[in-house]
């Protein structure tokens, strides 16, 4: 009996302590499921009712878009989308370029080209453009393959204006003009001459057209070829513009000129009277226009004078009834005052000839020309170009003979009293010496009156106005 309570406690236990250790491995078993589902379900990306994206950039910069994929998928799907491109170029004029050519070969659509060149027309030749010229493009690329669109154009049409042409609607295009602002800057310049006047200022920077103009406006009192010589000062004073690079763009008027030829003084300011065109004056505020010019060619030599000579073809002593300048052929030869031609033609002697009648008293005639450039019955003004230099008729070489004639008789150019000048009424009068004073106190402010040292003491008192 004993024996089997013994056997049937130890099988009640045995089978206590089995359903013990069943009872501990479900519980490691449950931990251990409920674990592996926590580490899987961490490690992968939650799915959502709706799809979301987050951009990524590539190696080459450009955006694309990562999709979130459903539990199944197996890959993730990069797709480009490259933005619109908007950008400036610089096309620059080369030989045999159009309009047209130029923004076609930049990409810009045959179309909006087409529309953008019909529309500058209104305010600007195409036709014009010059080699080297530069137009500013601004345009708008959809992608990389499409045709650009043109949202303006623009270029400098002269030195003082821009014209551009801009977008305003697809497919139109409105055209407009841009004033480009210069400077005004009062130029000084000083110097001696070491050959002529011309060669001297414009080794001193004053543009060639400063200087003819200075010429012009001195030419009644100076004779350049024979009363100049090395030594005599010079001063110019001139407008120059400059744009907004600093760079001088163009020359404005000669607003004074000073000259001193063998020690006497000649000076001219540049002053507008009323109701009337601006001219050139001397200190005293009367015209520098005299009725005649000295020499009817810029820069022709006398080589042979009034009076008595042995005739070159002839081979006696005769009268030389006018001055003869020795140029090349076809060097312009200009009128020596305003008046009407009464003769042009073939004359004589004389060859290809031309008379002009200045006043009642005085009419100039020049011969032996190659060419003649006015027709009987024309006005001309004093400077105006009549002909050119040649070797018609009894002529042994290129010059031209001038002759002036008083009351029908040749005198000697040379010898003759200029007619009156021209002189400001009152008023004007006024105006001028406040222009003059002016003029001056404008010249002190560029260089100090101690850079005159060089000038002797008449020149300075005159300079200071």
């Amino acid at each position: 009996m004993n024996i089997l309570k013994t056997i049937k406690k130890n099988k009640s236990l045995r089978h206590k302590t089995i359903a013990q250790i069943l009872s501990v491995v479900c519980v490691f078993l449950a931990i251990g499921i409920a674990a592996r589902d926590y580490l899987t379900s961490s490690n992968q990306t939650p799915l959502s009712s709706e799809p979301s994206s987050t951009q990524i950039v590539v190696a080459d910069s450009t955006p694309v878009q990562k999709s979130n994929v459903s539990a199944d998928a197996a890959s993730i799907t990069l797709v480009s989308q490259k933005g619109p491109i908007e950008d400036k170029r610089l096309l620059q004029v080369e030989k045999g370029d159009t309009m047209a050519s130029l923004l076609t070969d930049a990409g810009i659509g045959k179309e909006d080209a087409y529309q953008a060149i019909e529309s500058l027309k209104a305010i600007y030749n195409p036709k014009n453009l010059k080699v080297g010229q530069i137009i500013t493009v601004h345009y708008r690329k959809e992608n990389e393959t499409a045709p650009a669109a043109l949202i303006s154009l623009r270029l400098q049409s002269s030195i003082e204006q821009e014209v551009s042409v801009t977008q305003k609607d697809p497919g139109k295009f409105n055209a407009q003009k841009h004033q480009i602002d210069l400077d005004k800057v009062l130029k000084r310049i000083t110097g001696r001459i070491n050959s002529s006047f011309y060669q001297a200022a414009l080794a001193k920077g004053v543009p060639a057209e400063v200087v003819k103009s200075a010429i012009t406006a001195l030419s009644c009192d100076v004779n350049w070829q024979h009363d100049t010589k090395v030594g005599d000062y010079f001063e110019v004073v001139y407008y120059e513009y400059v744009n907004r690079d600093g760079k001088s763009v163009k020359c404005g008027d000669l607003e004074y000129v000073a000259f001193s030829p063998k020690g006497n003084l000649k000076q001219a300011y540049r002053f507008q009277p009323v109701n009337s065109n601006a001219g050139y004056y001397n200190a005293k505020g009367e015209s520098v226009v005299k009725a005649l010019l000295k020499n009817p060619i810029d820069g022709a030599k006398i080589s042979s004078r009034f009076g008595l000579r042995m005739h070159p073809i002839k081979r006696f002593t005769c009268a030389h009834k006018g001055i003869d300048f020795r140029a090349k052929k076809g060097t312009p030869v200009v009128s020596a005052g305003d008046g009407r031609v009464v003769r042009a033609g073939y004359y004589g002697n004389y060859g290809k000839y031309v008379l002009i009648k200045h006043s009642s008293d005085y009419s100039t005639a020049y011969a032996h020309l190659s060419t003649i450039n006015v027709k009987v019955g024309d006005r001309v003004t004093q400077g105006k170009v009549i002909g050119g230099v040649g070797s018609t008729g009894n002529s042994t070489g290129n010059h031209l003979h001038h002759e002036v004639i008083y009351r029908g008789k040749q005198v000697d150019p040379l010898k003759i009293k200029q007619l009156p000048t021209k002189k400001l009424d009152s008023k004007d009068l006024k105006h001028f010496l406040r222009v003059k004073n002016e003029i001056h106190r404008k010249i002190a402010s560029i260089t100090p009156q101690s850079q005159f040292a060089d000038l002797g003491s008449a020149e300075k008192a005159t300079l200071k106005g």
